[in-house]
């Protein structure tokens, strides 16, 4: 439960990327842009991006995102 909203509860998510799939760094930008304009209520609360050799980036997201069931 979120204190002091009632009947909304957070979820934490964690979301890493998969080495076997390069991720682009403007792959992850679009994502976070994307996650940012969702209508749904998400709160990005660490993220973890290190930049690889080969221009991909490996990533690590922890968001908690509210529902009302």
């Amino acid at each position: 439960p979120v204190d002091g909203v009632s009947g909304v509860y957070g979820l934490e998510i964690t979301i890493a990327s998969n080495d076997n799939q390069p991720t682009s760094y403007a792959e992850l930008i679009s994502f976070l842009q994307k996650l940012e304009n969702n209508r749904r209520t998400a709160h990005v609360t660490k993220l973890n991006i290190k930049p690889k050799d080969d221009g991909s980036v490996s990533f690590t997201i922890i968001l908690t995102a509210y529902v009302k069931p």
